[in-house]
């Protein structure tokens, strides 16, 4: 009996209507700015306060659209939102509490002029639980007013010395005399309903003294127009003599880590520069403009070469950087194009010179060299490793006739030296022809991983015409993995530790000593034979 009562009143609540109950507890409402600027994007939040479990909430809804735009628009607190006339937001669960249920975003119109206002709101707002309308029958308005943000001033006087007044530009200086111990400063607001602050008269100190105006806009946003003034002293200075005796930045054209690494606050400095270099481009600023910068200089000698910069502060005081800078005495090597003038600058007994494009030491290098006296080193490289060097001595030079520096290695007759050298292990050198070479000429040549330091090789000359080889030079050292070969003129050549039984000149020397001999006993016999002959055919006595 009891069960079917129960379930009697579930089936009656179920079929009732819902009664609408006014509860002055809840309210809706409306929130944003009150006051917003030409243009501004702003955001009202519509609310409830004192709702429980809350599922949906509807009201009437309107704006002031001649003065604004309504941009968009979204629920909260997990309620979705349709809006038009009518804001209606609703969820799946309820919710209890004070809370916001839209957010909509406006913008102000241009035709929305100054001091006027605009207004959103909603009318009669009502919330349900499920079971129960509750009602708000009251307006909830939201009045925004268009302010200004004008906080620009319109003019800016002083009462002694001069400034010239742009309202954009907000720092002034203004210099006055040692009598004046007082500045009226007066302004006026660009727009009339700004208010400003700090003008009025003001005593001065000597030399700085720093005044702020500050212009509050209609929107409360401020701006501050500083002004400086600098009463002399008695010797007719605005401001106190400067101390600042640094140098903002110290430069070398040409060495840029160098200039990198500058501090104002260290005063010296090292710089090292190649031999060819006679002379640097300097380059000292002071930190202060007031200040005075002298540097002595001169050109550079091989070696360490100290400068002086000082730098002389307004009020006397001096501070003094060092430049130590050294010329390297170490042998440079520049490229075909930088060879001739460095000629005539470099102090090393040698030079270097990297392989020119055309494999040719041209007359005008080799005239240069010759004038120099110098030791032109040409280098061959091959992926940064030295493959050989030709050393030119040109204080031997006697004509310029250019010199042909490219090597291969190896020959268009390996099969024919391979029979002759019955194919010892070497190296077969292949160059250009050149019928003769500057007295000293040295080729110094890469010899590892062929050979090791303090082996012997020697030097095979092949004659292509006669197919015949002949030694050149024996026991050439290796020594730094390189090996030197004096030449007077250039063709095939074999290097190798393998001693080959290949005549030389004293070997023919040899030969010619041995027949001459032979011819001479042959001589000597014939001789003796027809000496015996006449002893028997003289009659005896």
């Amino acid at each position: 009996m009891k069960k079917l009562s129960t379930l009697f009143f579930v089936l009656f609540l179920s079929l009732a209507p819902i009664q609408s109950v006014s509860a002055a507890a809840f309210y809706a409402t409306i929130s944003g700015p009150t006051q917003i600027t030409a243009g501004q994007q702003f955001t009202v939040t519509v609310g409830v306060a004192n709702v429980t479990n809350m599922l949906g909430l509807s009201a009437s809804f309107s704006y002031d659209s001649s003065k604004l735009t309504l941009v968009s628009s979204t629920g909260l607190n997990d309620f979705s939102l349709t809006l038009g006339t009518k804001l209606v937001v609703d969820r799946l669960t309820g919710k209890s509490g004070t809370f916001g249920v839209a957010s909509i975003v406006f913008k102000a119109k241009t035709s929305f002029s100054l001091s006027t206002t605009a207004y959103v709101r909603i009318i009669n707002a009502q919330y349900s639980n499920g079971t129960t309308d509750v009602d708000d029958l009251n307006t909830r308005q939201l009045t925004i007013k268009m302010v200004s943000d004008n906080s620009y001033l319109k003019t800016l006087t002083v009462s002694q010395g001069s400034l010239s007044f742009t309202k954009t530009t907000t720092d002034y200086v203004v210099i006055v005399e040692n009598n004046i111990s007082s500045i009226v400063l007066g302004a006026t607001a660009d727009y009339s309903k700004s208010t400003i602050s700090g003008l009025g008269t003001k005593t001065l100190a000597i030399y700085s003294n720093i005044f702020n105006i500050v212009v509050t806009a209609e929107n409360g946003s401020k701006r501050t127009y500083s002004i400086n003034v600098q009463r002399k002293d008695s010797n007719g200075l605005a401001s106190p003599p400067s101390t600042n005796n640094y140098l903002r930045e110290i430069k070398f054209t040409g060495y840029e880590d160098f200039n990198g690494a500058f501090v104002k606050e260290t005063l010296d400095y090292v710089l090292n520069v190649g031999n060819l270099v006679t002379t640097v481009e300097m380059i000292a600023t002071p930190d202060d403009s007031k200040s005075i910068v002298e540097i002595t200089q001169a050109p550079l000698v091989v070696g360490q070469n100290v400068f002086k910069i000082k730098v002389t502060a307004e009020n006397g005081d001096i501070k003094t950087y060092t430049i130590t800078i050294n010329r390297s005495s170490d042998v440079p090597t520049v490229d075909e194009d930088e060879i001739i003038e460095a000629l005539k600058t470099v102090t090393t007994p040698s030079i270097g010179l990297n392989m020119p494009s055309s494999w040719e030491i041209s007359t005008e290098i080799l005239s240069a060299l010759k004038t120099s006296g110098k030791t032109l080193i040409v280098v061959m490289k091959l992926a940064d490793q030295t493959l050989y060097e030709w050393l030119i001595d040109g204080s031997k030079l006697i004509d310029t006739t250019p010199i042909k520096v490219k090597i291969t290695f190896g020959s268009e007759d390996q099969d024919k030296i391979d029979a002759l050298t019955n194919y010892a292990s070497g190296l077969v050198l292949n160059f250009e022809e050149n019928l003769s070479l500057p007295e000293n000429t040295i080729l110094r040549i890469n010899v590892t991983p062929t050979y090791q330091d303090g082996d012997k090789i020697n030097l095979y000359y092949y004659d292509s015409k006669t197919n015949k080889m002949s030694l050149s030079e024996k026991d050439l050292l290796v020594s730094g993995g390189k090996v030197e070969i004096p030449l007077t003129h250039t063709s095939a050549y074999f290097l190798s530790q393998t001693q080959m039984k290949i005549p030389g000149i004293l070997d023919y020397i040899f030969v010619l000593v041995s027949i001459i001999e032979s011819f001479i006993i042959v001589l000597l016999l014939l001789r003796l034979g027809r000496s015996r002959k006449l002893k028997r055919a003289l009659p005896e006595n």
